[in-house]
């Protein structure tokens, strides 16, 4: 017998025994119709009930037998036709005719592109949501894309009768299709009864230039329970597959991976009873996702994994609001371009504005703060396109030439550290690497365990400089800096991608555990001492400042004062409705605490009253970051003085502001054009800065 005889009888036998009627039903309660273009009968179409897949005989008609709990019946829409009018409810009475209509892009093995965006999380039909779609449909139609996938968390009723009516294939000028998440599974009969009424089904697949799409409701999570079952959709998943070419490249579409917390199978692997590796069935390319808010592209066995943030606010690590337009090959491998803010590509306009030098790196430099060591300035990449474009580089500080360039897997979206003569740099994925700070030369390298979320925290050194700390949550590991020689690791708690880095003072080192808690270690054997739980300490907006044997934190709406040695919290705060960004460590400069907030520009808080003494403006940011937060006036990075009276720092409004330290009034503005979401360095009257466009410059002060 051969492959695919086996395989499509082995999906059939399964499908078989799943929530079926006997034959008896066969001549009366079959689900019939046809699928036509153009007038004429399509052959080979592929037509589903949710469970069952069967192919359209040469005149195009079908014939699905009765189910038990079948709702919908679709079509596989053919490369070359449009996923539009393309599921019926079924009714028993009725027969369920589909006419197709041909699409402009994604015919046949061309490849294709589409935008994808995720996580909108919307409640309402106001003039800002109709502002941003708008700006989708735009940009969607401007690139020549052939749909739009919105893979989740719509956001529960609200949103998603909002989404029903703006964001629509109808408003939007080409087909748009959604994913359920778990915000999307709201009270009712079941779980998905909200989302199928206003959406239609939630399993569902179709075919665009070549590529086999799956639409795959997610695994685990559920605000409430659905009414399918893990290995219905993987059953599902098996009768589709069992009728394409086993060649051609296959993308799944979901609102989160399938069995995430897996190392190994993590969005491979589908099934508890009944387990189905995808590998091992089809040409599997790739997985697109949602629901962690940020924005990620990596490799696992060979398949390619792309998550976004939201596009109309910043994500939970603080990545900045973002549309993805995908440009998949012919061969399933694929690549993006990203909208930061909604704006076209790589088109920041940009200025030297009298900069010493400037140097244009292949993508945006986000988080990483140009580290200056030994008369070298050092600065890491991005590599969220899937374009092999993350490097760690280094220039003389003088001339801006470049001295050395290393790849490396993924992003860099923190910032590094010199230890032990060697520059430590952790990418996105996790690998950890220490690079010659003189030569470049690879000193050793260090894979951190696997974990889905995303590595934006920062490397920081200890004290002495002969230790590093690297990763977060589960993965914050202790590390001797010349060996890479792992001293601990933590095991005791876990959070979410943190943008900053550790404290560190007295043989203790304090995270800000994002959206959970202030955690503190022993930095010898890495017992956890002591945590501290609740609104105060669970959003943190910079790093944890420790000082005078005090952990001083600013998180959203508060500054906060503990005793390092108890745990016990000295003073809180209330600053008003401010969040300070993780941008770095809070500076401690003439008797007063200044750091960035989200909306109220820089503050200047008195260290013994925590009084603001001032509030130092920006302009409007050019995008949105800070979770679940629009563009502000916002100060986005951590605070440096330029000299003894100047306190200066680069902003995402695209200017490098310098003020009073003393008044907060501003004396000095460079505008350069592109948002910075990297903070500013200075060393012997030199300021280097690196921003969104790829541009490191050097200015003298």
């Amino acid at each position: 017998m051969r492959r695919r005889e086996f395989i499509e009888l082995s999906a059939a036998a399964v499908c078989s025994g799943i929530g079926s009627v006997g034959s008896a039903h066969a001549a009366v309660s079959d689900v019939r119709g046809r699928v036509t273009a153009d007038g004429r009968g399509l052959a080979n179409v592929v037509v589903s009930d949710g469970l069952r897949c069967v192919r359209t005989r040469a005149d195009g008609t079908f014939r699905l037998p009765w189910r038990e709990g079948a709702r919908f019946v679709a079509v596989s829409a053919p490369c070359g036709y449009q996923m539009k009018d393309w599921y019926r409810r079924i009714d028993p009475a009725a027969t369920h005719d589909f006419a197709l209509e041909r699409a402009a892009s994604g015919g046949a093995k061309c490849g294709c592109r589409f935008v994808h965006i995720t996580d909108t999380e919307i409640s309402d039909t106001g003039s800002w949501n109709r502002q941003w779609i708008e700006e989708v449909r735009r940009i969607a139609l401007s690139e020549g894309c052939s749909f739009i996938v919105h893979t989740g968390d719509i956001c529960y009723l609200k949103g998603m009768k909002a989404h029903a009516e703006l964001m629509t294939t109808a408003t939007m000028g080409l087909p748009m299709l959604y994913c359920i998440g778990n915000h999307d599974l709201v009270a009712g009969d079941y779980g998905e009864k909200a989302y199928e009424d206003l959406f239609g089904p939630c399993r569902y697949s179709f075919n665009a230039g070549g590529v086999h799409f799956l639409v795959a409701p997610m695994t685990e999570g559920w605000d409430f329970k659905p009414e399918y079952n893990e290995d219905e959709i993987a059953d599902w998943i098996r009768a589709d597959l069992a009728l394409i070419d086993r060649r051609q490249p296959v993308m799944v579409f979901s609102h989160m991976l399938f069995h995430a917390k897996n190392e190994r199978e993590a969005g491979l692997v589908i099934g508890r009873k009944r387990p189905l590796d995808l590998r091992s069935v089809c040409n599997f390319k790739g997985f697109v996702y949602g629901h962690v808010h940020n924005t990620y592209t990596s490799g696992n066995g060979g398949v390619t994994f792309m998550c976004s943030t939201n596009p109309n606010m910043g994500g939970v690590d603080h990545s900045p609001e973002l549309v993805r337009v995908v440009d998949v090959k012919p061969d399933g491998t694929f690549v993006a371009e990203n909208h930061y803010g909604r704006s076209p590509a790589r088109t920041w306009p940009t200025s030297r504005s009298g900069a010493a030098w400037e140097r244009k790196l292949p993508s945006p430099v986000l988080f990483c703060t140009p580290l200056v060591f030994d008369g070298r300035v050092f600065v890491g990449t991005t590599d969220d396109e899937n374009r092999g474009t993350g490097l760690v580089v280094a220039f003389d500080a003088k001339s801006g030439a470049v001295v050395w360039r290393r790849k490396v897997a993924n992003s860099i979206k923190n910032r590094m550290a010199v230890a032990s003569g060697n520059v430590i740099a952790q990418d996105a994925g996790g690998c950890v690497y220490a690079f010659s700070a003189a030569s470049g030369r690879t000193a050793w390298k260090l894979q951190l365990p696997y974990d889905v979320q995303v590595l934006t925290s920062a490397v920081v050194a200890s004290e002495d400089g002969r230790t590093v700390y690297v990763g977060v949550g589960s993965r914050f590991s202790v590390v001797d800096a010349a060996t890479g020689e792992v001293k601990w690791r933590n095991s005791a708690w876990t959070c979410e991608p943190v943008a900053g880095g550790a404290g560190i003072g007295g043989g203790k080192i304090v995270w800000s555990a994002n959206w959970d808690g202030l955690e503190c270690n022993d930095a010898a054997s890495g017992a956890r001492l002591w945590r501290l739980e609740g609104k105060p300490w669970r959003f943190p907006g910079s790093d944890p400042l420790v000082r005078n044997g005090k952990v001083v934190v600013a998180s959203y709406w508060h500054i906060g004062e503990v005793d390092i040695a108890t745990g016990q919290a000295l003073r809180v705060k209330e600053l008003g409705d401010v969040a300070a960004l993780p941008s770095g460590t809070m500076l401690c400069a003439g008797g007063r605490y200044l750091f960035g907030t989200l909306d109220s520009g820089l503050l200047s808080v008195d260290a013994g009253s925590l009084d603001v003494v001032w509030r130092a403006s920006a302009d409007k940011s050019l995008l949105a970051i800070g979770a679940y937060r629009r563009a502000g006036r916002m100060v986005n990075t951590s605070p440096v003085l330029a000299d003894e009276s100047t306190v200066c720092a680069a902003c995402a409004d695209g200017i490098i502001h310098f003020w009073d330290v003393a008044t907060g009034a501003e004396k000095r503005r460079i505008a350069t054009g592109a948002p910075y979401l990297a903070g500013a360095a200075v060393a012997d009257g030199r300021l280097f800065a690196a921003d969104m466009a790829g541009f490191v410059r050097m200015f003298a002060i």
